[in-house]
């Protein structure tokens, strides 16, 4: 008896201390692989597995096609971090992470999970879709800690993953090719993952019975695509959409991806417009942009939505082999039914936020957007709703129809739907910004995620489900809710009128239309003119493709700035591996763009010193003259004389060694020469095209002075000056004059011609150049004796000589006279 009871105790004792089960590693069929431990700021445990792979990369020749399942992997693969996210370069991503951090091989899931559920198990699953228009942005920026404090800390496992964007996941080379790549790879990406969900989520304590798909924006409209895809069927049991619904891409059975496709095909090289749909070319056109690196792809497409000034893919293309079999429209009516839970904010989708909506042009958007024809009707009813409020009237359009249509057809179908409108927000992060208003909004929905039902015992509001006829929904202002009826009513019935004439009935009638006409002309045309008729509707066909490729290149010549085309040469001529500096740029455009802006202005202003340094060079100066007072001409002379004394002090002291001075004094005496001719220079040498002006003024100034011994400063004020202090400044430049000269003499070098010193001050101080003043500098300072003073002083002059050599004449015969009287009186 005492043994089996001993033995007991034993094993009791064994169990006790069995080791701490270590949550960080998980042991999945693919392989085995370890997180790290995450302390939220309620003292929570968290456990974080990221970078899990769900594929397999899609590089090669996997680019552009179906998501392939992973292989197994060897030894224990670190989950502890965000890898990489997906390429993707748009100017609608304001934190576009850096090119180093982006890989083809992105298809990762991230796996959040607490403590409690790993323990215990059956966890309901979230799986958050990023906002990403199929175009931009990545799971890996979501804030972890976000995630593991408002999620998967209420005892929640959440899933997020990466996904294909852009010319990656919404290539389409043209419905009638048949190649191995899928025109909706980005979808088939979303639904790999959800199939990795269910496979593998349980080993994270988590129930795949019980997954909820949720997202904002575009986000919550990719997740309703999906709902309609008949191949998610069994893959989650339930949705929460915010401010989004499929209806989003009312628009995506058109041909906006193959458009696109096209588009980036011909710009990259690897088609033609001529050859482009051809089966034949087809298979040669993916080969060719496998080859490509994603970066080329990458720049073309961005390229193209500059052009575009929009996201240049549309949502996935209708294929009946792909995610989306038939229209829109079509899966609508076989939606299947489950719990919804959606809602709307008053945010814009992330695109419509950018983008400038022009009053006059919105009635045409939302026409088109509803797949309306743009009718008189139409467009007088839409500007009497809305008159001047557009923003509220596209949340309507692209949000609230889209929301109530999805209400609708789930609730038609038999599924609950609970529809509610606050002004809550969610971020792209998943996270409730306003925490007081959202508190309430944060239970409801996580009560949804774990129930399938947003009513809470703990309140006396009860939650009814969506009815067609009565269009209920809750209103949510903050603590208060209450239950309402018509859900944006007015916008239902103007948006949803059956009298409205739909694009597609249009285009139907215009096939039909068409179609008869080609009957009636083959009924026309005789046989022997049928080849020629088929021949000449080629050529007209061949000729409007080349009229769009020359539009193509023509508009996109005057999108590109000087600075861009000259950036686009040099990388051109280096070939650089990498074109990192696009990304940059765009990302501060505003700033770059001012940086261009000083830029442009400081080569202006170099080209403007430059040009007035070749017309002093050259002769050629505008008639430009700055005024110049006694004072200045004063102190310019002075300040000349202190540098000949300096000259001749260094040539006294360095007598012996003059080539270490050489230069010195050079440039000193251009200095000295040039300002001589300033002080000298009366007349100066105006431009050809200045001519005219010069002789108009120069006369009117001579026909206006004033003989009063005054120097007289061209477009300045008159200066009175002494005569005495006039010839006294001459003298001290005559006496320049001659130093500088005998300087020149010392030094053995022979003087320039502006040196020789002419009689006067008018005809002074010729050209460097020509000695003639033909090519000569303009001059800052123009000072001149006035012609009618010359003449004055020579007319007083001449007179005064006159009369003196009268006067000495009249002398001499006086004194002669007076001699002969004394002589004939002595000989009388």
């Amino acid at each position: 008896m005492r043994i089996p009871l001993l033995f007991g105790v034993l094993v009791a004792l064994v169990l006790a201390t069995k080791p701490e089960e270590d949550f960080r590693v998980r042991q999945l069929s693919v392989g085995d692989l370890q997180g790290r431990q995450v302390t939220t700021q309620s003292d929570k445990t968290v456990y974080a597995y990221l970078g899990i792979p769900y594929a397999n990369a899609p590089i090669g020749d996997l680019r552009f096609k179906e998501p392939e399942t992973k292989r197994k992997w060897d030894g224990v693969l670190d989950a502890t971090e965000y890898k990489v996210s997906c390429p993707y370069n748009s100017s609608f991503m304001s934190n576009t992470r850096e090119s180093k951090f982006m890989s083809e091989d992105c298809l990762q899931a991230n796996v959040f999970a607490s403590e409690n559920c790993l323990r215990e198990g059956a966890c309901p699953v979230l799986v958050y879709l990023f906002p990403s228009e199929l175009y931009f942005g990545s799971a890996v920026m979501i804030e972890e800690r976000r995630v593991a404090e408002d999620w998967a800390s209420e005892d929640l496992v959440v899933v997020t993953f990466n996904h294909r964007l852009g010319v990656f996941g919404l290539l389409n080379l043209g419905t009638e090719t048949s190649t191995d790549a899928s025109t909706d790879a980005a979808l088939q990406d979303q639904i790999a993952a959800l199939q990795w969900t269910q496979k593998h989520i349980e080993k994270f304590g988590a129930d795949p019975r019980h997954v909820t798909l949720m997202s904002v924006g575009s986000g919550a409209a990719n997740a309703d695509l999906l709902a309609l895809s008949p191949k998610t069927k069994g893959l989650f049991n339930q949705m929460v959409l915010i401010d989004g619904a499929a209806g989003l891409y009312n628009n995506s059975d058109r041909e906006t991806n193959e458009r696109s496709s096209k588009n980036i095909a011909v710009k990259i090289g690897c088609a033609t417009l001529a050859g482009w749909g051809k089966k034949e070319k087809a298979k040669e056109t993916l080969r060719c942009l496998r080859e490509h690196r994603a970066g080329d792809l990458l720049e073309v497409q961005r390229q193209l939505e500059d052009y575009l000034e929009r996201v240049p893919f549309d949502g996935p293309a209708v294929n009946p082999k792909g995610v989306l079999p038939k229209k829109l429209g079509d899966l609508q009516k076989m939606r299947r039914p489950m719990p919804i839970l959606l809602g709307s904010t008053g945010r814009l989708p992330s695109t419509q936020k950018e983008a400038k909506i022009d009053d006059r042009d919105f009635c045409s958007q939302a026409a088109n957007f509803k797949n309306l024809v743009l009718s008189k009707r139409l467009l007088k009813g839409c500007k009497k709703m809305y008159k001047h409020d557009v923003e509220e009237a596209f949340d309507e359009v692209t949000v609230t129809l889209p929301m109530l249509e999805t209400s609708r057809k789930n609730a038609e179908n038999g599924g609950k739907t609970y529809l509610f409108e606050t002004h809550s927000a969610f971020d792209e992060n998943l996270h409730l910004k306003d925490r007081k208003e959202n508190t309430r909004l944060k239970e409801t929905i996580l009560h949804f995620l774990k129930t399938g039902d947003p009513s809470d015992e703990k309140d006396n509001t009860e939650w009814k489900p969506f009815d067609t006829k009565k269009g209920n929904y809750m209103r949510m202002r903050g603590d208060a809710m209450e239950n309402a009826d018509g859900y944006h009513e007015k916008a239902d019935d103007f948006w949803n009128n059956k009298s409205f004439e739909t694009l597609s009935e249009k285009e139907e009638d215009e096939t039909e239309k068409k179609k008869t006409e080609e009957e009636e002309e083959q009924e026309r045309h005789p046989d022997e003119e049928k080849k020629k008729h088929r021949e000449e509707k080629e050529t007209e066909e061949e000729e409007k493709e080349t009229e769009e490729k020359r539009y193509w290149k023509e508009k996109q010549r005057k999108r590109h700035t000087e600075e861009e085309k000259k950036k686009h040469r040099e990388e051109k001529e280096t070939e650089r591996p990498e074109k990192k500096h696009h990304q940059k740029e765009r990302e501060t455009e505003h700033g770059e763009r001012r940086r261009w802006i000083e830029k442009e202005r400081q080569k202006e202003r170099e080209e403007e010193r430059r040009h007035w340094k070749e017309h002093e060079k050259k002769g050629e100066e505008k008639w430009k003259v700055r005024n110049m007072t006694k004072e200045e001409v004063l102190e310019t002379v002075e300040e000349m004389q202190k540098q000949i004394r300096s000259l001749r002090d260094r040539m006294k002291t360095d007598e012996d060694d003059f080539s270490g001075w050489k230069e010195d004094v050079d440039e000193t005496l251009k200095t000295l020469t040039e300002r001589m001719q300033h002080l000298k220079k009366h007349k100066p040498t105006p431009t050809r095209r200045h001519q005219q002006r010069y002789e108009k003024e120069h006369k009117k100034a001579e026909e206006e002075w004033e003989p009063k011994g005054h120097w007289k400063v061209r477009h300045g004020k008159w200066e009175d000056v002494k005569g005495r202090e006039r010839e006294q400044v001459l003298r001290q430049v005559a006496a320049i004059e001659r130093d500088i000269e005998e300087i020149f003499e010392e030094l053995g070098i022979d003087a320039p011609p502006s040196l020789h010193r002419d009689s006067g001050v008018r005809n002074a101080a010729p050209s460097l150049v020509t000695g003639n003043g033909s090519d000569a500098t303009v001059p800052s300072v123009v000072v001149y004796r006035d012609a009618g003073w010359n003449l004055w002083f020579w007319i007083v002059f001449a007179l005064f000589v006159v009369l003196l050599v009268v006067l000495m004449i009249t002398c001499f015969f006086l004194v002669t006279a007076k001699q002969k009287k004394g002589e004939y009186s002595q000989i009388s």
